[in-house]
């Protein structure tokens, strides 16, 4: 089949869950043509972009792009199937906007646990290492995570707490400032944007993972975290419960560096937590959100609305 994959931006680094279907099913033999209104401002690439040639497949064009209920009332007659990555937010809100609940297909975000290796995690003495890999936009509450480290700190003197985090946007400069204002100079370190082989060696070398966002949908990089080994530490938002599962990490409300810092100390208190939970959120990546059983489910679906065996739209 010749699939065409319509996006906002291309390659964006942070994408990687568009990317990864993109590889999967040209890598199941399909051919993929990408069209996007804008190319990427990042400087990191993932490495797949190239070794794929998706540059010489990507068309860059100036298509009209928004996400007002007007669009949304106009979509549920044009399409035969629509998909929703996950169930308790995204599938919800097709409902809402008044997609008939037989055309929705439940296809969660996937990643290649092929290429992920899995790591027990064990303390290093006194040392804490914490990671967050996410855009530096408010809506991530990277503020509230730093929030967090300074109190776990002052909970916590003896311990060695390191917090570094990934990614490049618009509150690099604010971040910093407040990183200042903490008296965290010297424990957070800002590495910048990186393609994901760099990520996974900083989730290696790291014990706790922490996402305090404001918003999400489903994000990605929860997975990867998970299929490392690593402890989640996230905030209860968009799809994020249907991605983390309690045997393998805690969800906090947003915006509450408290409930942070006490399930940091937690963890930080209780180790012996840390292999229990890397083990159950690997095994749960493997079991619901492997990349090469979801594409295969993806090109049986394209397949099955291509030779009419779905319901024609009202």
């Amino acid at each position: 089949m010749r699939i065409a994959f319509i996006v906002g931006g291309f390659p964006l680094i942070s994408e990687t869950f568009i990317l990864n279907q993109i590889t999967g099913l040209m890598d199941l033999g399909h051919e993929v043509d990408i069209y996007a209104r804008r190319s990427s401002p990042d400087r990191a690439v993932h490495p797949e972009v190239e070794k794929y040639g998706l540059l010489g497949r990507t068309r860059w064009f100036n298509l009209p792009l928004t996400r007002t209920a007007a669009v949304y009332r106009q979509l549920p007659k044009q399409g035969d199937i629509f998909l929703a990555i996950c169930e308790s937010w995204n599938r919800r809100k097709l409902l809402e906007f008044g997609f008939d609940a037989r055309r929705i297909r439940l296809h969660p975000i996937g990643v290649d646990t092929r290429r992920i290796s899995f790591k027990v995690r064990e303390p290093r003495g006194a040392q804490l290492d914490i990671l967050t890999v996410a855009r530096l936009h408010p809506e991530k509450g990277i503020e509230h995570g730093l929030r967090a480290v300074a109190n776990l700190s002052a909970r916590r003197p003896r311990t060695e707490v390191r917090y570094r985090i990934v990614g490049a946007g618009e509150d690099r400069e604010r971040l910093g400032t407040l990183v200042e204002e903490l008296g965290l100079d010297h424990q957070v370190e800002f590495l910048g944007p990186l393609p994901t082989p760099d990520v996974l060696k900083w989730m290696d070398t790291s014990h706790i993972f922490l996402l305090p966002s404001l918003a999400e949908a489903t994000p990605t990089v929860l997975l990867e975290a998970q299929a490392t080994g690593l402890p989640i530490l996230a905030t209860d938002v968009g799809g994020v419960r249907d991605i983390v599962p309690s045997s393998a990490g805690f969800l906090v409300p947003a915006a509450n560096p408290e409930a942070l810092s006490d399930k940091l100390a937690l963890l930080a208190d209780h180790p012996e937590y840390w292999p229990a939970m890397g083990r159950a959120g690997r095994r749960f990546v493997e079991e619901h959100h492997d990349i090469a059983d979801l594409d295969a489910r993806l090109a049986a679906l394209f397949e099955e609305v291509v030779f009419g065996t779905t319901e024609s739209p009202v």
